[in-house]
């Protein structure tokens, strides 16, 4: 048998972060609606800014802006009107799309138990929904589209509540360890830190320690007569 695959281990802000919604089914980023967040900070795997989206909550407004937490939709920690939404049918769907982003939106309606008669069911619709029921355990992998949850008030049935949404996120790829060195783990848009390793000396000298990116320099020991 094949191992599942590891989940990705994202870094996202414990607190709230504010999200602004943009206009229903006019997302310009290939997706049903753009999300901006804001009040992020630094160091995490996903900033401020404009981000492609997809709403998992049918008939919730998706006007103004609220108050968000950011959940990975592959931690088993979620709360609980997440954690039993179909997660790997949902992360195969967003790496495997046919279609336009509304076939995309209806499909991601369909996996959900949800339907809108404005985004009917085509062929690829159809194609998209049998693939992803497929693969109910797919973990996105590095360089993969994994789904970021952007979780307001909860999934719930009471109309006039904010969308809950989903935020397309490329899974990080982990960056090699160079030679001689130490990768030192930064944080996305940080730099790797080469630590320079020990220079060997001749016989009867100190390598003396200097930063990186100068000369070590051999200092001559004394010598017993």
């Amino acid at each position: 048998a094949t191992a599942t695959p590891a989940a990705p281990a994202l870094s996202l802000p414990r607190q709230q972060v504010t999200m602004a919604y943009g206009r229903w089914l006019e997302g310009s980023l290939g997706t049903s609606i753009d999300v901006t967040l804001s009040g992020i900070g630094v160091g995490f795997d996903i900033a401020d800014g404009l981000h492609p989206a997809w709403c998992i909550e049918m008939g919730q407004r998706t006007a103004g802006s609220t108050r968000v937490r950011l959940h990975s939709s592959t931690d088993p920690r979620l709360p609980y009107d997440l954690h039993r939404l179909p997660w790997g049918k949902i992360n195969y769907l967003l790496n495997h799309k046919q279609g336009s982003a509304r076939e995309v939106q209806a499909a991601l309606w369909q996996l959900l138990g949800q339907a809108d008669p404005a985004l009917p069911a085509t062929e690829a619709v159809r194609a998209m929904v049998a693939a992803a029921d497929q693969n109910p355990t797919f973990v996105p992998a590095a360089g993969e589209m994994v789904a970021v949850i952007a979780r307001s008030d909860g999934m719930n049935k009471s109309r006039g509540n904010f969308q809950e949404v989903i935020i397309e996120l490329r899974v990080p790829t982990p960056t090699p360890t160079p030679a001689g060195g130490t990768a030192t783990p930064t944080a996305t848009g940080g730099t790797v830190i080469d630590t320079p390793t020990a220079t060997p000396t001749s016989a009867g000298e100190t390598a003396t320690p200097t930063p990186a990116g100068e000369a070590v320099t051999a200092t001559p020991t004394a010598t017993s007569e």
